[in-house]
């Protein structure tokens, strides 16, 4: 798959699923990856430093303060694709029509699709999407 060279965030609270996912997307070569377990500053530091051009975000039914910092980092113009077990979201999340969502476990193929996607519309973006989320 023609992914271009760039960096995922991956915000997963399940270090097995998350070095797998690592794993399998830096063997294409094209990215670099850096996982978080979720908290919001802790997300929001790393996107600070490390300028993701696109974030893999764990989310669920119960978590509903994944939504708002959902919301704040599609707001920033940052790709997200919402990763999640619950099958209610199989079709989407209400409110977040654009955010593709990924059920587990993760296809790695469908997964490399949607990087593919989303990539390619955001590298060279950096500056503009730190100022929004520094602010």
């Amino acid at each position: 798959m023609n992914i271009p060279q760039s960096h995922l965030l991956l915000v997963e609270d399940d270090s097995l699923i998350a070095y797998d996912i690592a794993r399998t997307l830096e063997i294409e070569g094209a990215l670099s990856v850096t996982i978080v377990k979720y908290d919001p500053h802790t997300i929001l530091e790393s996107i600070r430093n490390t300028r993701p051009d696109v974030i893999l975000l764990e989310v669920c039914q119960w978590q509903e303060d994944r939504f708002a910092l959902m919301r704040q980092i599609a707001d920033a113009g940052i790709p997200v694709i919402a990763g999640t077990i619950c099958d209610e979201y199989r079709d989407g999340v209400t409110g977040f029509e654009d955010v593709p969502v990924l059920i587990k476990p993760y296809d790695p193929g469908k997964l490399l699709s949607m990087l593919a996607t989303a990539i390619p519309a955001t590298c060279g973006l950096d500056a503009v999407r730190s100022q929004k989320i520094a602010s």
